[in-house]
């Protein structure tokens, strides 16, 4: 093929790959298609990069760069917020939190132990999680509650604690907990959620089993989960509020936008990176776990730690609470 061809495809390439982009922005857990995509393996829309090299000279190397850079960037999701440097907040106090998902019997609770040792945390949530991590939290300084597969470790005083189930009856799962903490003189809302996965709408596709009607209405059940969840805190400071966990949802779902779109991402504030939190093997990785906040918190840093036995990996995020 020769070199004009080669550039006219690149250019196609790079329109192909904003219409990606553009897709999972607007559809993502509206639209079939786009969730299968914002929930695949997003890398794989780099791999016709490699049709183009070697590179012949500077008409090519233009879309090739900006392809490459499209890939990379938007449809990976990097974040390149923590890359500056970020003013210190003098006047407020500061939290450090930590949000995993265990994985239940993946977990290995001394790997646990030293994680939440060696970070000094102050707040721990954790999602599917057992009795077993509460050796993670020994000391008088902490306090440990555990509600039917949502835990919580922390140094602050807890003053209540409020779950809701999946069908609002105690066997079938919590999907939130709501804990009342006190910090200095603020009493905060600090909320542990766990929401429905699509994996078994998008299997429903893979295997041929459900078609999109499953798809469907895995994404109308998040939908209502995630609504609900919303509406319970309604009744919360929204300025002091905290919301974290494994939701399930990238940030560039609808579902996200619709309930969660009004607070901040701590991520994407301060982090740097593609921030995955969830990985299965070397194919497939999303970042699904988040820690969101109200206006009156401040986001110095947020990482994502190394994994410690689950499929998903902790979020650690710095807060200070502004005075």
């Amino acid at each position: 093929m020769n070199e004009r061809a080669r550039v006219r495809g690149a250019w196609f390439y790079l329109c192909l790959l904003i219409g990606v982009w553009a897709m999972v922005w607007r559809f993502a857990d509206d639209a079939s298609a786009a969730t299968v995509v914002a929930f695949g393996p997003r890398w794989v829309w780099g791999v016709p990069l490699c049709w183009f090299l070697p590179l012949p000279g500077r008409r090519l190397s233009l879309p090739f760069t900006l392809a490459a850079l499209v890939v990379l960037g938007p449809i990976m999701g990097f974040v390149a917020a923590g890359a500056s440097a970020r003013t210190p907040v003098s006047d407020g106090r500061g939290v450090r939190l930590i949000t995993a998902n265990l994985g239940s019997r993946l977990l290995v609770p001394s790997e646990f132990a030293n994680l939440v040792s060696r970070l000094h945390a102050d707040v721990v949530l954790m999602q599917e999680c057992t009795e077993r991590a509460e050796q993670a939290f020994t000391g008088s300084e902490w306090s440990f509650h555990t509600d039917d597969g949502l835990c919580l470790g922390s140094r602050l005083p807890v003053e209540e604690a409020v779950v809701r189930y999946r069908q609002n009856e105690s066997g079938h799962g919590a999907f939130g907990a709501r804990y009342r903490l006190r910090l200095g003189d603020a009493r905060l809302d600090i909320v542990n959620m766990h929401l429905d996965t699509p994996r078994d709408g998008i299997m429903s596709i893979v295997r041929g089993s459900g078609g999109l009607s499953g798809l469907q209405a895995a994404i109308a059940q998040r939908r209502e989960q995630s609504r609900r969840v919303r509406q319970w805190l309604v009744d919360a400071d929204q300025a002091t509020l905290v919301v974290a966990g494994d939701f399930n949802l990238v940030e560039e779902s609808a579902i996200y936008r619709e309930s969660w779109g009004h607070l901040q991402n701590a991520f994407s504030a301060a982090g740097l990176g593609w921030g995955y939190t969830k990985r299965e093997n070397w194919l497939l990785a999303a970042r699904i776990d988040h820690v969101l906040v109200g206006p009156r918190w401040r986001v110095t840093r947020a990482w994502v730690d190394a994994a410690n036995g689950s499929d998903h990996r902790p979020l650690v995020v710095d807060l200070v609470l502004a005075r």
